[in-house]
């Protein structure tokens, strides 16, 4: 292996399966927001069930926190 070479790891590969399926299954021609949903069903999909809690966790915390900006 060269030292300069990538070596995706394993998040990035199943992000990037994540984001192929959604195209792949809807195609072109929608708002963004719809592929925006898409793919966030899709990563939720991919998540073990253990890690799914943890991802929720965080996005309420980011929540409070982003409401004390405003």
């Amino acid at each position: 292996m060269h030292r300069n070479e990538i070596v995706p790891d394993h998040l990035s590969e199943r992000i990037i399966g994540c984001a192929f399926r959604v195209m792949n299954t809807l195609g072109s021609g929608f708002l963004e927001k719809v592929y925006e949903n898409a793919l966030a069903h899709e990563l939720r999909k991919s998540l073990p069930p253990r890690r799914r809690g943890q991802v929720s966790a965080s996005r309420s915390s980011m929540r409070s926190w982003s409401g004390t900006m405003t």
